[in-house]
C-alpha cells in the first residue's frame, strides 16, 4: 500500500469528493443521508482527516476517564488554575472544555474547523458553572498553553441512569477527534472492561492514534504495581502491540484534597522523564498525523467503497423499476390497441385497387357485384381475444375508447402500486437485459428466495413474470401523481380513441406499393380473387387482436400477425388474429389475404404505439419515468466522479 502524506493536494481533493458526493449519492438515490454504517468514516473526514491536513493545525489531546477519576482536576493542574469545575462528584461535567492559546483562537476559521465535529458552533465559556449543564462545548484561552497544542476536558463517559450512559454521545465525537487520549484511571477502574471497550473503539475504530495513560493511585503503590496495572489497561485497549501505541506512563499520587479539587494533580513519569505537558509539547503533529493519516485514509477508502457499491446496486434497482415501469406501459399501450379498424383499412386498399382502373379490374368489380354475396362471410374471418364473432354494428370508438381507459386505470394502478408485475422473455433484448439485472441485484444482496426482485418462468414458450418493488427514490412522485385528479386526466385519455382509429397519413403510399406487389405476385389464373377482395364493402368494424409471447413466429397458416418491434420491451410479442376456416374461404384465399394484411397491420400498430406512448406518458407516468431517468443520470456522473476519487487515493488499497 502506497503511503500517502499529509501535503498531497490530489489526496486532499479526492477525500473531499468523498466527503461531498457520498452522501448526496445516497440523497439522491431516496435515502435520507449516507446510511448509519457511514456515519464513523464521515466523522472521521470530517474531525480528524480533512481540517487536520495542514501541517500548521495543532496538537490536540484530549483528557478523558471514568466518573470521579480526576479528568477536570489534571486539566485544571495543567493549565496552572481554577478552570473546568471540579470537585469529586461523578457526572458533574456535562459539556466538553476546549482551552487553547489566545491567538489561534482569534480566526474563526480555526474555531469553526476545531469545533466541526463536536456538532455544534463554539462558544466563550464565561461561567465555569455552565459546565455541569447539558449543552454545546465552550472554549477558553491561556497564555499557559503552548501555541500549538489544544487541551480537551470532556464529560464522564461511565456515568449512567436508568440504563443508559449520560455522556457518550457527546464524549465519543470529541475523543474521535482528538491527536492524542490522556487517559486516567483508578485503581478501581483499571480493569473496568465497559470503560477500555468505549476508550479502545474510539482510539482503534479508524486508524490507530496513541495515548497517555495517567494512574492515579495511592502513593502506597510500587512503580511495578503501577506497570502492571498499566499494561492490563494498554493491552485492553490496543492487545499485544500495545508498545507501538501508549506514549507514556504516569503516576498521579491520590490523596482527599486531590480528591476534592483543592491540591493539583502532579503526573510524573513511572521511570522517570518528562512532564506530561512536556510529552505533549514535544510531539510533532505533522509527523504524528502522517502516520495516522495512512491508515485512516486506508479505512475510511475502504469503508467508503463499500457505501458506494452500495449505492452503485441501489442504483442498479432504480434502473430496472425504471425499466419495469416502461415495460408495463409497452403492456398498457398493447392493451390499448387491442382492436383494429379493419373496416377502414380495407375500404382504402379496395380504393386503391380501384384507382388503377385498368379494364380487367372494371371487370373484376362488376364480377364482385355478383359474387359479393357469399364473399361476406369473410365478416367471419376474424376472431376477437375471446373467440366470439365481432358483431359489425359494435362502434368501433367505443371499443377503442374501453380499451384505451382500461388500459390506462391498469397502467396508474402499476405505477402507484408498491410493487410491479409484469412479463417479458429471455429472447426480448430489453427482457433479457432486465432478467439478468434482476438476477446481478439477488446475487449482490444474498436473496434466494422470493425476495423482490424476482423473476419466475410462467410458461413453455419462455416468458418471465417480473415482480419488481417500487424505489423509494421516486416515493413523492408517485404520490404527487395519486393527488391528481384522475377523472379529468381519463377524460382527456378517452377523448384519444378517436386518433388510434385514424390510418397514418403516409400510409397511402405504402399500400399502394403493398397491393402493387400482392397484385404482381398473384399468377393469372388467381387474379379474380384480388378482384373479390377489391369488391368488399362490408367487413367487421373492428378486429380483436391477441398478443403472445413467442421467441419465434407463433402463428402460421392463415393467421395475421405483426412483431411489436417497436415498443421497449416487447419485441418477442406478437399480434395475431385468426382467419378462420368457417368464413367459407378456401386455404389459398386466406393464405393470399393473410400475405397483404400483414404489412398493414404492422404499420398500422407501430404508428398507433407512439401517440398511444405520448398520451400515458402525459397522464400517468411521465412524471416517474422523468424523475427515475434524471435520478439516473445524476448518480450516474456522481458514481463516476466517486470512483475516480477511490483510485485517485493513494492509500485506498481494499
Amino acid at each position: 500500500m502506497a503511503k500517502a502524506t499529509t501535503t498531497d493536494a490530489a489526496t486532499l481533493t479526492a477525500l473531499r469528493t468523498l466527503r461531498d458526493l457520498t452522501p448526496k449519492v445516497h440523497q439522491t438515490l431516496g435515502a435520507d443521508g449516507a446510511p448509519p454504517e457511514d456515519r464513523a468514516w464521515l466523522q472521521t473526514l470530517d474531525s480528524r482527516i480533512l481540517p487536520r491536513l495542514s501541517p500548521d493545525f495543532p496538537l490536540i489531546a484530549a483528557i478523558t476517564g471514568g466518573g470521579s477519576s480526576g479528568k477536570s482536576t489534571l486539566f485544571n493542574s495543567l493549565l496552572g488554575g481554577a478552570v473546568s469545575a471540579a470537585g469529586g462528584r461523578a457526572g458533574m461535567s456535562r459539556r466538553v472544555l476546549v482551552a487553547t492559546h489566545p491567538e489561534p483562537a482569534q480566526h474563526p476559521s480555526f474555531l469553526t474547523e476545531l469545533f466541526l465535529p463536536f456538532g455544534a458552533p463554539p462558544e466563550p465559556m464565561h461561567d465555569r458553572e455552565v459546565l455541569t449543564t447539558s449543552g454545546p462545548p465552550v472554549y477558553t484561552t491561556h497564555t499557559s498553553l503552548p501555541k500549538r497544542v489544544i487541551l480537551l476536558d470532556t464529560p464522564d463517559f461511565d456515568v449512567g441512569r436508568a440504563g443508559e450512559y449520560l455522556n457518550r454521545d457527546v464524549a465519543a465525537p470529541v475523543l474521535s477527534a482528538a491527536d492524542v487520549l490522556v487517559y486516567i484511571f483508578t485503581n478501581a477502574t483499571y480493569n473496568a472492561k465497559a470503560n477500555t471497550e468505549f476508550i479502545s473503539e474510539q482510539l482503534t475504530r479508524v486508524g490507530r492514534r496513541q495515548c497517555v495513560l495517567v494512574y492515579r493511585v495511592y502513593a502506597s503503590f510500587s512503580a511495578d504495581e503501577v506497570e502492571a496495572h498499566a499494561q492490563t489497561v494498554a493491552e485492553n485497549l490496543y492487545g499485544a502491540d500495545w508498545r507501538d501505541y501508549v506514549l507514556g506512563v504516569y503516576r498521579a499520587d491520590d490523596d482527599n484534597a486531590v480528591a476534592a479539587g483543592q491540591q493539583p494533580v502532579v503526573p510524573r513519569q513511572v521511570r522517570g522523564g518528562p512532564g506530561l505537558f512536556e510529552l505533549l509539547e514535544s510531539l510533532d503533529p505533522r509527523e504524528l498525523r502522517r502516520e495516522q493519516n495512512v491508515a485512516m485514509i486506508a479505512d475510511v477508502t475502504r469503508a467508503a467503497r463499500d457505501s458506494v457499491e452500495q449505492a452503485r446496486s441501489d442504483r442498479d434497482a432504480l434502473a430496472l423499476y425504471h425499466d419495469g415501469l416502461r415495460l408495463v406501459e409497452s403492456h398498457a399501450i398493447a392493451r390499448a390497441l387491442s382492436h383494429l379498424p379493419l373496416t377502414t383499412i380495407m375500404e382504402r386498399i379496395r380504393e386503391i385497387f380501384e384507382e388503377g382502373d385498368s379494364g380487367f379490374l372494371r371487370f373484376s368489380r362488376n364480377v364482385g357485384r355478383v359474387t359479393g354475396a357469399p364473399l361476406r362471410g369473410l365478416l367471419k374471418l376474424i376472431k376477437s381475444d375471446d373467440d366470439e364473432e365481432v358483431d359489425g354494428s359494435v362502434n368501433p370508438e367505443e371499443l377503442a375508447r374501453t380499451a384505451l381507459i382500461e388500459a390506462a386505470n391498469e397502467l396508474r394502478r402499476q405505477t402507484l402500486a408498491e410493487e410491479l408485475t409484469t412479463a417479458t422473455t429471455p429472447g426480448d433484448a430489453d427482457g433479457a437485459e432486465l432478467l439478468a439485472r434482476v438476477e446481478s441485484l439477488r446475487e449482490a444482496w444474498g436473496f434466494t428466495g422470493p425476495e423482490r426482485p424476482f423473476a419466475e418462468t410462467s410458461s413453455a414458450g419462455g416468458a418471465t413474470n417480473l415482480f419488481l418493488s417500487a424505489h423509494p427514490a421516486l416515493s413523492s412522485t408517485r404520490q404527487a401523481l395519486l393527488r391528481k385528479q384522475w377523472a379529468s386526466q381519463l377524460d382527456l385519455v378517452a377523448k384519444g380513441a378517436e386518433e388510434l382509429l385514424e390510418l397514418p397519413d403516409d400510409l397511402d403510399v405504402e399500400l399502394a406499393a403493398i397491393v402493387s406487389e400482392f397484385r404482381e405476385d398473384l399468377p393469372m389464373m388467381k387474379r379474380a380473387r384480388a378482384a373479390m377482395i377489391a369488391s368488399l364493402n362490408l367487413v367487421p368494424s373492428v378486429v380483436g387482436i391477441v398478443y403472445v409471447f413467442a421467441t419465434v413466429d407463433p402463428v402460421g397458416g392463415s393467421t395475421l400477425s405483426a412483431k411489436l418491434s417497436s415498443v421497449f420491451g416487447l419485441n418477442d410479442l406478437w399480434a395475431t388474429v385468426s382467419i378462420p376456416a368457417s368464413t367459407g374461404l378456401d386455404e389459398a384465399t386466406r393464405g393470399h389475404l393473410k400475405r397483404l394484411l400483414d404489412p398493414v397491420v404492422q404499420r398500422w400498430l407501430a404508428s398507433r404505439a407512439e401517440p398511444t406512448q405520448a398520451m400515458f406518458r402525459e397522464r400517468v407516468t411521465g412524471a416517474v419515468i422523468d424523475a427515475a431517468a434524471k435520478r439516473l443520470s445524476e448518480t450516474g456522473n456522481q458514481l463516476a466522479q466517486l470512483d475516480a476519487a477511490l483510485a485517485g487515493l493513494q492509500g485506498g488499497s481494499a
